[in-house]
């Protein structure tokens, strides 16, 4: 089964940290536009990310939230928490990269995915607003393309998601990493 990894964000906080706040690290091969849509462009960032320190807050309001093991950063990115990341970091290398991030003093990652997974186009379709392109409707993906992948992202929906099998649904649970649910697609 596909699933699309969201974030419990009610329970738990968020990361303080924006594309726009490491943009002026980057080399001037890479544009500002390729950083803020990292995900979209497929950036790679590693080679010049600065390790910006920055902290969680909570969206809601409730200071009370807790610090996620694994949390939504923007679109088809996540941050791994210092146990997440030893858990996980190893597995999750080869499907895109670990960007360090200093937290409370903390050392997380950004997990860029990088890994792209095809659709099955017979079982899936756009929505569309007078004409323009405002969402997907349904999605399903190439069994035979994304069964073997971890995590990956798919450009018919602009790289806003970020998608996973049982496996990495699986090694979460396992786990116990909080901040995360699983949503059949």
């Amino acid at each position: 089964m596909i699933y699309c990894i969201q974030d419990d964000s009610f329970a738990f906080q968020q990361l303080d940290l924006m594309p726009d706040d490491v943009i002026d690290a980057r080399p001037d091969d890479i544009s500002e536009a390729d950083v803020l849509d990292f995900c979209q462009t497929n950036c790679r960032m590693a080679e010049w990310w600065p390790v910006p320190e920055t902290v969680f807050i909570s969206e809601g309001g409730n200071e009370n939230n807790l610090i996620p093991d694994i949390s939504k950063w923007i679109d088809s990115s996540f941050v791994l928490s210092p146990k997440a990341y030893r858990l996980l970091g190893a597995t999750l290398e080869q499907w895109g990269e670990l960007l360090p991030v200093i937290v409370n003093g903390g050392r997380f990652y950004i997990f860029n995915c990088r890994t792209t997974g095809e659709v099955d186009l017979s079982q899936s379709e756009k929505e569309y607003f007078e004409g323009e392109e405002i969402g997907v409707k349904q999605i399903a993906f190439d069994t035979g393309d994304v069964s073997e992948k971890l995590v990956f992202k798919t450009p018919f929906n602009s790289c806003i998601q970020i998608y996973c099998g049982d496996r990495f649904r699986s090694l979460v649970e396992d786990f116990a990493l909080t901040g995360v649910q699983f949503m059949p697609v």
